[in-house]
């Protein structure tokens, strides 16, 4: 019998574009993080963005 007072919550999320839009595994913060003035450019450095993504998000919810 489920508890009244705990509640678990499962969702599978996939969500797409037609352009780069989701941050990859390889982030979008250059390595050592965000040194300088805001805009600037970092070499040999490019955002890892992807068209797709997909993401499992896990709640639970306690009630007193």
């Amino acid at each position: 019998m489920p508890s009244q007072f705990v509640t678990f919550r499962f969702e599978y999320d996939h969500r797409g574009a037609n352009v780069p839009y989701f941050a990859g595994r390889g982030g979008i913060t250059p390595p050592g993080g965000n040194t300088g003035p805001p805009g600037s450019f970092v070499p040999d450095f490019s955002p890892d963005l992807r068209k797709r993504e997909n993401r499992l998000n896990m709640a639970v919810l306690v009630k007193f």
